[in-house]
């Protein structure tokens, strides 16, 4: 089975989603290898590895510590981060969901992306968030990863694009640290989705050319060619109300519970989602606190920010089988 490198800010080791999986790395400010010398402080890598187990459990993931506890590092550290993961055998991808928008360092990741290409490792890199030119997603060698406002199932992919891979905008409850789940989103979870879809693709065939690797992306994405409008569409995420009947008494149990939990005014759970009532940081606080009043389970890395966008997206995730 080959390895996703996962070059971030490390992984807290922490959470069951980690349990029982084939974990290592290495902290490449300081060379050490212990598991406590990656241990994440910003939460951006642990959600990262946490997602690509997601779509493919039976990863193996060599986490690369390379960022600071405030998600920053130097060119110079990236590159040697990529040199690293080059010089492993069974790596066969490398996430990397960080950049720089300084041009004067494109010679520098040209010589590695080229060097990663020799050495038969796909990079694959989240572009800014937002969307300006940076380095090194829009490159040559690498698949550029990016999110869009259209439905997508899977991923869109052009190869002659200079951002390749479209996915669609998501936000999904992960593993961040100290015990607690955040809602994460942006190029970085696209880039973490993308890696885990491609890496079902090798499967056990390591040896596989990215070239022909690249041709097998593009076989299986939804869709190779793409408008702007298409891309980003215009209009809101609304909720499917129509033909759906909701239990007066349950409903009420989740409007006390916001109201309760929050301490905001009945009238603004009508048009404000549910994330913005009881805050983004607070989303996995206020869903334990919910399973607790419904006396029902939550698959907490299932949940992304569509099913809290209002009360009754709220009530499909809660009462989904009733």
């Amino acid at each position: 089975m080959s390895s996703v490198a996962v070059i971030d800010s490390g992984i807290d080791m922490n959470f069951k989603e980690f349990k029982n999986k084939k974990i290592k790395g290495i902290n490449i400010n300081t060379y050490e290898t212990s598991i406590n010398s990656i241990k994440d402080f910003s939460g951006h890598g642990t959600s990262c590895a946490a997602e690509i187990l997601r779509i493919n459990p039976n990863a193996n993931i060599h986490v690369i510590k390379t960022l600071n506890e405030n998600s920053q590092s130097t060119v110079k550290k990236l590159i040697e981060s990529i040199e690293y993961a080059c010089e492993i055998e069974d790596i066969r991808l490398i996430s990397l969901s960080c950049s720089t928008f300084q041009d004067k360092y494109v010679d520098d990741f040209k010589r590695v992306i080229d060097y990663a290409n020799k050495k038969n490792k796909l990079l694959i890199c989240s572009s800014d968030n937002e969307n300006k030119k940076s380095y090194p997603s829009y490159m040559n060698g690498v698949i550029g990863v990016q999110r869009c406002g259209a439905k997508i199932d899977k991923y869109w992919f052009n190869k002659n694009k200079n951002i390749e891979c479209m996915c669609e905008a998501k936000y999904r409850l992960l593993p961040s640290t100290n015990e607690n789940y955040n809602l994460f989103g942006g190029n970085s979870y696209s880039t973490a989705y993308f890696c885990g879809l491609v890496s079902n693709l090798i499967k056990n065939n390591n040896e596989i050319e990215n070239k022909e690797l690249i041709e097998i992306i593009s076989k299986n994405a939804d869709k190779t060619i793409w408008t702007t409008h298409e891309k980003d569409p215009d209009g809101f995420l609304e909720d499917e109300l129509t033909n759906k009947k909701y239990d007066y008494f349950k409903l009420k149990i989740l409007v006390d519970s916001i109201v309760n939990f929050s301490d905001i005014d009945i009238d603004l759970i009508d048009v404000t989602p549910v994330y913005s009532l009881v805050g983004i940081e607070n989303t996995y606080e206020f869903l334990r606190y919910l399973e607790n009043k419904t006396k029902k389970s939550i698959i907490y890395n299932n949940v992304t920010h569509e099913d809290l966008i209002s009360i009754y997206s709220l009530y499909n995730l809660i009462f989904k089988d009733e």
